[in-house]
């Protein structure tokens, strides 16, 4: 091998790595511009999602009872838990304005999010799975364990998991069992 080809495959190799870490760091600076911070009044949707500044914003690792959801309270009575759990997050957010970081937005287009109120002394995503009004969804599995441990929203009876509701009812889009093996079927 020559001492030019030698010259010519380092040139090439520099070239490769440099190209990578100029990539590297151009994505890690994109990912960062594409985090949105959303913070104002909010209105409540379902127990899991909230419009935000004319956003709507559905609570990152969370599963709320769908709205027309029935559930079986301790005393064996139905209720409307999908409405029990709206009402929930109505009552957190009550006191003035939301704030909600996200930095993804799910199949629907809504921002996937983490939101605070009370001035961010309230994880809206953790109060919902820790009072029982909502179940983990990837994040909060020891904070449900704690709520089922109390008996305490949704643990205090009988109720359906919510993604086996939207299946039941056909909002899975056919698949289920292949939308839950990839996180997708959360409606």
């Amino acid at each position: 091998m020559s001492g030019n080809t030698r010259v010519s495959r380092f040139r090439d190799i520099a070239r490769l790595v440099t190209l990578f870490v100029v990539v590297a760091v151009g994505a890690a600076y994109l990912s960062r511009l594409s985090q949105e911070e959303l913070d104002g009044t909010a209105q409540v949707i379902d127990g899991d999602s909230l419009r935000v500044a004319g956003i709507e914003v559905r609570l990152e690792g969370i599963d709320a009872p769908e709205f027309g959801q029935i559930c079986t309270d301790v005393d064996g009575q139905d209720y409307g838990c999908g409405e029990r759990s709206r009402q929930e997050l109505r009552r957190l957010i009550a006191n003035g304005p939301v704030l909600c970081q996200s930095a993804q937005r799910d199949r629907y287009g809504r921002a996937l999010s983490f939101c605070f109120a009370e001035n961010d002394a309230i994880s809206l995503n953790e109060h919902m799975v820790r009072n029982g009004w909502a179940v983990d969804f990837g994040g909060f599995g020891s904070v449900e364990r704690e709520a089922r441990r109390r008996g305490v929203g949704l643990w205090a009876g009988t109720f359906d998991m919510p993604r086996d509701f939207r299946a039941r009812r056909g909002d899975a889009g056919g698949f289920p069992w292949l939308l839950s093996i990839f996180g997708g079927d959360r409606g």
